[in-house]
């Protein structure tokens, strides 16, 4: 599932939220969060920022959450 949001904290902030919630229906979430710019394309979105995001998701493990800020080096945040 690809979100957007109108700031890299809220983004990250719903990302540890749905993992609290699945957590609770006995169900691992993984999450990652790209902090960059986004193309408007259309009706959609895309450009390299969305291929960013697919590669900072795959890159979660089970039960965690993520974040890249425009750098080369991802952030982990694991647990609660």
């Amino acid at each position: 599932m690809l979100a957007l949001f109108d700031g890299p904290s809220r983004g990250i902030e719903c990302a540890r939220e749905l993992r609290a919630l699945m957590r609770a229906l006995g169900i691992d979430l993984r999450a990652g969060v790209h902090t960059g710019e986004i193309e408007r394309r259309g009706g959609g979105v895309g450009g390299i920022g969305v291929h960013i995001s697919a590669r900072v998701e795959s890159a979660a493990v089970r039960a965690s959450v993520i974040s890249q800020k425009r750098g080369p080096t991802p952030a982990c945040t694991k647990g609660p």
